[in-house]
């Protein structure tokens, strides 16, 4: 499945995509958030030492866990007094629901092949006819090292344009209005 690496740029596309003035689009810790979320489904591989068994791919990366992860965030902003609350509510599901589609354009080495995608409505893995994301692989080992490098390449090629791109709209959308 993708990097931490193409998870968090995925989130910085959702970060430089609905930011609503200057201010949004240069606040350092909104854009790591956004990043944070995209990539934090894979914290089920730590599960793992709880119970020895694998959980990756599994309910985080649904889209039910998307929307509690929205609706939880929504409340806190709200008790928080955020203003946009439910907005940002709104992009934190979005932002995490992006992790599973990801990994659905991912090619999978390691069983289950590819995630839970409709959890709660259904259990059934789901991964693309079409791998657009390489693998990467969790084992210490130089072959690991040069996979997961050329895998973090190839999403920053794959990446870098989209986000140079939303930063250029923003920037010119922003100057305009």
């Amino acid at each position: 499945m993708a990097s931490p690496l193409g998870h968090a740029l995925t989130g910085l596309a959702v970060h430089l995509a609905s930011a609503r003035d200057e201010v949004e689009l240069r606040r350092g810790w909104r854009a790591l958030g956004f990043a944070f979320l995209a990539a934090a489904a894979d914290l089920d591989l730590l599960a793992r030492f709880v119970d020895g068994r694998s959980h990756h791919h599994g309910v985080s990366h649904s889209v039910g866990f998307a929307v509690a992860v929205g609706v939880a965030f929504g409340l806190w902003a709200r008790w928080r007094r955020w203003p946009g609350a439910a907005r940002m509510g709104g992009l934190a599901g979005l932002t995490w629901s992006l992790h599973g589609l990801v990994d659905f354009m991912s090619r999978g080495t390691n069983a289950p092949f590819g995630p839970m995608l409709l959890w709660p409505f259904s259990s059934r893995y789901w991964i693309s006819p079409v791998i657009v994301f390489l693998d990467t692989a969790r084992t210490l080992s130089w072959a690991t090292v040069r996979k997961d490098a050329l895998a973090m390449l190839w999403e920053s090629v794959l990446l870098g344009p989209v986000l140079l791109v939303l930063w250029s709209l923003q920037r010119r959308r922003l100057r305009v209005s």
